[in-house]
């Protein structure tokens, strides 16, 4: 006869091993269905996002733009135009002002023409139905990734700073009629230095790049979407760089369109209409202050130009808030870069081929926004710079002529990048 006990102990344990095996069947079925769960929200997710950046032609002739937006009022300013427009009185000069007349202020305070006036005040006498046109697929530009290791000891590297900072300072010193405002921002190791950086400049278009920094900061804040559509009016007209000035009254552009157009064609309307779309200049640059603020670009300031010429005026900035602006922007891209790559991209792709990045090799990644005023002699380029070490580079040049302008930008910018390379090579 066998043992009971041994009969109920297998018996037990054959009990227990269903169970086991039942309970190994639910957990997976638990997990399968987790996943199952998870890649069905990733898909949908993704697929919103898409919607979102590219929607069909069913959905874009379906958007209409917000009754704010066709109605709103354009920025309002106390100024009369672009500090980048065609002569007219200074009002606020200063009574020792002998310099030809010359317009000293922004429409709605953007300065975003590269040789643009006020926007015009023609009556709205047409109206037009143009649907915005569809939003493209982009290419995406991203850091180039180095793998580069620096050659030189911390000594030889703490010289050879002190060297560039002298070789900054002589090259600009040296120049004959010109006045130049330069800073650097080393991203990766917080070096940085200036000449004549925090010095009031008309910086053109080159305010586009924190114009548009504040406005895709609103994108990530949920406020406004890539996707909305503007209303050009009449109001929003600038003269200067860029075809929008040109539409008919109602054209419709999306938000990502004007953007793009304002960063890569430095186009002064479409700047406007960004502007418009968030409650004017005052309170962009009410954000910007937050960033840096030593040359307050709302308030008149009274300086001596490159001729010796005293100015006043609003809607100047300087070559060190200009580079506060830029690190922010790059901070907050690698923060959140699915929100702030298009941005990127327009800055790769800027197209003025000038600047303090003209000269470099074709391997390194400059993505920047120059601004010229013909009015002030006035040339600006403000860039993010990929080399052996990622670094912010900007500067404004007063010169009676573009090219030597321009030239001096050049040269600054080789000489930061030949300190930074002479550490990897």
């Amino acid at each position: 006869m066998k043992n009971p006990v041994t009969h109920s102990i297998s018996k037990a344990r054959s009990v227990q091993k269903k169970r086991q095996l039942r309970q190994i069947l639910l957990l997976c079925a638990v997990i399968l269905l987790l996943i199952i769960a998870m890649v069905v929200i990733r898909v949908s997710i993704m697929k919103n996002a898409m919607d979102a950046m590219y929607p069909t032609d069913s959905a874009v002739a379906g958007t209409t733009a917000p009754a704010d937006l066709q109605t709103s009022a354009p920025a309002s300013s106390d100024d009369s135009s672009d500090p980048s427009s065609a002569p007219a009185t200074d009002t606020t000069a200063s009574a020792t002002d002998t310099s030809a007349p010359a317009t000293d202020t922004t429409a709605s305070g953007t300065s975003a023409g590269e040789t643009g006036t006020a926007p015009s005040e023609t009556p709205e006498t047409t109206a037009a139905s143009t649907g915005p046109a569809a939003i493209l697929p982009e290419t995406d530009v991203y850091i180039p990734v180095s793998s580069t290791l620096q050659t030189i000891s911390h000594k030889a590297r703490d010289s050879a700073y002190h060297t560039l900072q002298k070789d900054v300072q002589t090259l600009i010193d040296t120049q004959v009629g010109v006045r130049c405002g330069f800073y650097y921002i080393n991203l990766q190791n917080n070096e940085e230095f200036g000449y004549n950086e925090t010095a009031p400049f008309v910086v053109g278009a080159a305010i586009n790049l924190p114009i548009n920094t504040m406005l895709y900061d609103q994108v990530r804040e949920g406020t406004l979407a890539l996707t909305e559509i503007m209303s050009f009016t009449g109001a929003d007209k600038v003269d200067g760089s860029g075809n929008l000035q040109n539409d008919a009254a109602g054209t419709q552009h999306y938000i990502r369109e004007l953007s793009q157009l304002s960063i890569i064609q430095s186009d002064n309307t479409a700047a406007e209409m960004l502007l418009r779309r968030m409650d004017g200049i005052d309170s962009v640059n009410d954000s910007l202050k937050l960033i840096s603020d030593f040359v307050d670009f709302r308030t008149p300031v009274t300086y001596t130009d490159f001729d010796h010429v005293q100015r006043s005026g609003k809607n100047r900035s300087c070559a060190l808030d200009q580079a506060k602006y830029a690190a922010y922007f790059y901070k907050e891209y690698m923060s959140y870069p699915t929100v702030y790559q298009s941005l990127f991209n327009d800055l790769a792709h800027a197209s003025s081929d000038w600047g303090v990045g003209s000269s470099l090799p074709s391997d390194v990644l400059v993505c920047h926004k120059t601004g010229s005023n013909v009015t002030f002699s006035s040339e600006t380029d403000t860039a993010l710079i990929f080399a052996d070490e990622p670094y912010v580079l900007s500067v404004t040049v007063e010169c009676a002529d573009a090219v030597t302008a321009k030239d001096l930008q050049k040269q600054l910018g080789d000489l930061v990048y030949a300190y930074l390379h002479g550490c990897y090579s």
